[in-house]
């Protein structure tokens, strides 16, 4: 499917007005800058010559764009943490320096996904992913891929209507930005070749130009920016109780159809927040409060827990949270009713 077309020029002008020498959009073009000079001189630098402004270039980047926020292992870390990764980035193909969204070809795909493989190992804890922090490092160091945050995938998701999820950094969300890109060609082409970095020591262009993928990055950034704005317009002009997400009524067995099955309707609170109510006449069927529960929705497996304390009449509430929110997302809408069903104390199936 094809998306509207998109203005390019507009948001890549709300970001360029932004990109101030002491403001973080700015943050972007002295990293690339740094990494793409030292891939060029990597084999006549030695590593203590790099090590340390290299951990600092990309810390502050990723600093300045959020990465070291909240719960993020970053915030208990050292500039050493960054080691790993620089040295792994030193020895890495120079071919991956060259990759942009308009060489999306089947081989460099599989660069740009083995090199993702490679940070998240080498640099993320307990073999867990991070699939923000990941493509911000890409697009700072080699300007491959756009970052793939909040703000970007939502874009992306609304262009494409459900048919990529934008959740994974796989061949299937590249293959979407590259359709992006010939789909808006002469636009992002002529962004790409106008619009240079800043130089760090004097604030004026330098001769390095921004890639195609930095510039889907700043369309998506900027375009999923305006629509959260707008959507906080539309909730301030409500009333409170407009507002409020409406709690649905403990479950006291109206939606029960026989032992082990039940209806499931999602409630506002449900579809956006990742939990539901089981009836309390199906109670028995289910494991202990806090005991933990696969929930089988589509071909995903979506872990959980039981909270029996969350509802005054005894209601077995399931929680689970973003990833339910989710599977819910993809193929239901807000109010729409699912079949589910008890496999085991701590099982259950929704849906066909």
């Amino acid at each position: 499917m094809q998306p509207e077309q998109v203005d390019i020029e507009k948001y890549v002008n709300i970001y360029k007005k932004k990109r101030i020498p002491n403001k973080r959009y700015t943050s972007f073009d002295y990293c690339y800058n740094y990494f793409k000079g030292l891939n060029a001189d990597r084999d006549s630098i030695t590593e203590g010559q790099y090590l340390l402004p290299a951990c600092l270039q990309l810390g502050f980047y990723l600093a300045s764009w959020g990465m070291f926020r909240g719960s993020s292992f970053l915030m208990q870390s050292s500039l050493k943490v960054f080691e790993p990764l620089i040295s792994t980035i030193m020895v890495l193909d120079k071919t991956i320096w060259d990759i942009d969204v308009d060489k999306y070809n089947a081989e460099n795909v599989d660069i740009l996904i083995n090199c993702y493989n490679k940070i998240s190992t080498v640099l993320i804890p307990d073999g867990k992913r991070d699939l923000t922090l990941v493509t911000k490092i890409m697009l700072g160091v080699f300007g491959c891929v756009p970052a793939f945050d909040n703000l970007f995938c939502d874009s992306f998701r609304e262009f494409y209507k459900g048919e990529c999820g934008f959740r994974k950094f796989n061949k299937k969300s590249l293959k979407f930005i590259s359709l992006f890109y010939q789909d808006h060609r002469l636009q992002i082409d002529e962004c790409s070749s106008q619009i240079t970095t800043l130089d760090y020591v004097s604030g004026n262009p330098t001769s390095i130009n921004y890639t195609k993928a930095k510039i889907i990055d700043m369309v998506g950034f900027e375009y999923g920016s305006e629509k959260g704005r707008d959507r906080e317009k539309i909730k301030k002009s409500k009333t409170p109780e407009e507002n409020k997400i409406k709690e649905p009524p403990p479950n006291d067995g109206e939606n029960k159809t026989s032992e082990g099955h039940f209806d499931l309707t999602l409630y506002p609170s449900y579809y956006r927040m990742g939990f539901f109510n089981i009836s309390i006449d199906q109670s028995n069927l289910l494991g202990a409060h806090k005991d933990k529960i696969i929930i089988y929705i589509g071909e995903s497996a979506i872990n959980g827990y039981i909270d029996r304390k969350a509802n005054l009449n005894g209601t077995p509430r399931i929680m689970s949270g973003a990833k339910l929110r989710d599977a819910f997302k993809k193929t239901y809408k807000e109010g729409d009713t699912m079949s589910g069903e008890i496999i085991s104390p701590f099982e259950l199936k929704l849906g066909k």
